[in-house]
């Protein structure tokens, strides 16, 4: 098992002297292995410090909850992992007397169950996670970046973003690749996004890193793959 990781900022902020606002946080114990990806919204004050929270968050909480999900529905769980990841922004907010909507930002996550061998898959936002077989080099998409009401993207502090949030259980299968990225990655891939991709992720993803250390990205590049 190994975690791939790779991240790099934006022409934008660097023109504008701002640090990366993709967050990317993983945590493993003897029973879970969960990573996570949470990208800030530029034009919110405090977008890096919720994509931080977000990412620290869920992994407490799936730590000791992600057992208890697996018999509810989508909604359910989406609705009980959103909820806390308020709970901690509007703590946040308050103390630093911001708005919560300053704290604007995505999440994504892949939780590998390693007693039952099952994937928890998460998708709120823009971002994307796909599935890679490093034995046929295929890959498919398995969460799609996400539209409320095919208008915005929904973002956690979004007002019932559970009902727009994308969730899977998946078996986990070895030599396989779960890959999560910002919609940063997405725009490099300047391909149609469905079902199958031509996406080589072989090779600890040596290829795409290699297309997005030349690649001349406007906006934040990040993604996190759990290879297992």
């Amino acid at each position: 098992m190994k975690i791939i990781k790779y991240t790099k900022v934006g022409e934008f902020h660097k023109r504008n002297s701002k640090k990366n606002e993709d967050v990317i946080k993983y945590r493993e114990n003897d029973r879970f292995v969960i990573i996570t990806l949470s990208d800030g919204v530029t034009s919110c004050g405090k977008s890096r410090e919720g994509a931080a929270i977000n990412c620290a968050e869920a992994i407490k909480f799936l730590m000791k909850n992600a057992q208890g999900l697996y018999p509810l529905s989508d909604e359910k769980k989406a609705y009980l992992i959103l909820e806390q990841l308020i709970y901690k922004l509007q703590l946040a907010a308050i103390k630093e007397n911001a708005p919560l909507s300053d704290y604007a930002a995505t999440l994504s996550f892949c939780c590998f169950d390693k007693k039952y061998n099952k994937l928890l898959l998460f998708n709120s936002g823009d971002g994307a996670i796909f599935e890679h077989n490093c034995d046929s080099k295929k890959t498919q998409l398995v969460l799609k970046p996400q539209r409320y009401d095919e208008v915005y993207t929904p973002l956690v502090t979004t007002e019932n973003a559970y009902k727009a949030a994308e969730i899977k259980i998946l078996d986990a299968k070895k030599n396989h690749i779960i890959f999560i990225c910002s919609d940063g990655v997405l725009k490099e891939f300047n391909e149609k996004l469905d079902e199958n991709v031509s996406i080589d992720l072989s090779e600890d993803c040596y290829e795409l890193k290699n297309k997005l250390k030349n690649a001349n990205n406007f906006d934040d590049c990040s993604f996190i793959a759990l290879k297992i």
